[in-house]
């Protein structure tokens, strides 16, 4: 009976964790094989890091998809989100939320000065910059969200949904969508969007809106990097205090305006 139980137990882990593995495995492969074929003595591939995980990214969403509809076809349906979640209003609120929460969190991260003081985040924003603008765009603005969304959301997320209870699912699957990020200024970011994603993805019962709202949180933040814009906000401890605090209270209004529209 013990063994049995264990292997079930391994089973449901593993079930839960699969869309992780798998995420992390087309990673590795897809970095491998560059190496292999473009690395070499001198060659220097870390500036196309954008590259590669755009291009993992095209890899992984076709396999996410694919188990998030088997994973869809076998649950009992809880939630028809139908005409709700193509509504103008609801995606109004979740463009307005994204960009107040992106602002917010990213004048909160500098206020505390951690990207100053975070060598690991200097690298990977070096590094992504780097790329040309349409990589930016396509790969940080569209794919890349939209792969994790199915990765952490749709699929890890709705599993886990399955046998934890919503508070922790969202605390587990968004201090994962955290770690993942490799370092403390993108851990703080991205957890606290992932808290905010996976509200949205629980209300909606679709991933449609996560994916919408995340490419909105990436594009922000990449046109408002390149506009000069948190530079701008960053001017005067005041401005910084008041921009943080007014983007924040904006987010969550939005928030509680897109609740009101699924109820």
């Amino acid at each position: 009976m013990g063994g049995k139980k264990e292997n079930t137990i391994v089973g449901i882990i593993g079930y839960i964790l699969a869309p992780l593995i798998i995420e992390w495995v087309l990673n590795v492969l897809v970095k491998t094989g560059v190496q292999i074929i473009f690395g070499g003595p001198g060659v220097n591939l870390n500036q196309y890091a954008t590259e590669f995980t755009t291009a993992a990214a095209v890899m992984t969403l076709p396999v996410m998809i694919w188990m998030y509809r088997r994973d869809q076809r076998k649950a009992l349906p809880q939630k028809n989100p139908g005409k709700r979640n193509g509504m103008v209003p609801a995606y109004a609120l979740l463009a307005v939320m994204g960009i107040s929460a992106c602002i917010a969190m990213n004048a909160l991260l500098m206020m505390a000065g951690l990207p100053d003081s975070s060598e690991g985040y200097r690298q990977v924003s070096e590094t992504m910059y780097q790329s040309p603008l349409w990589i930016q765009v396509l790969g940080l603005g569209i794919l890349i969200p939209a792969k994790e969304e199915m990765v952490y959301r749709a699929v890890f997320y709705g599993r886990m949904r399955e046998s934890v209870p919503v508070k922790e699912a969202i605390l587990i699957s968004s201090a994962l969508f955290g770690i993942g990020h490799g370092n403390l200024v993108q851990f703080f970011f991205a957890a606290v969007m992932g808290a905010l994603l996976a509200g949205v993805y629980e209300l909606s019962a679709s991933a449609c809106a996560p994916v919408f709202l995340h490419s909105i949180i990436n594009l922000t933040s990449l046109v408002l990097t390149w506009t000069g814009c948190f530079a701008w906000v960053m001017g005067g401890a005041l401005r910084a205090a008041t921009v943080t605090v007014v983007s924040a209270s904006v987010a969550a209004g939005m928030y509680w305006g897109y609740r009101s529209i699924l109820k």
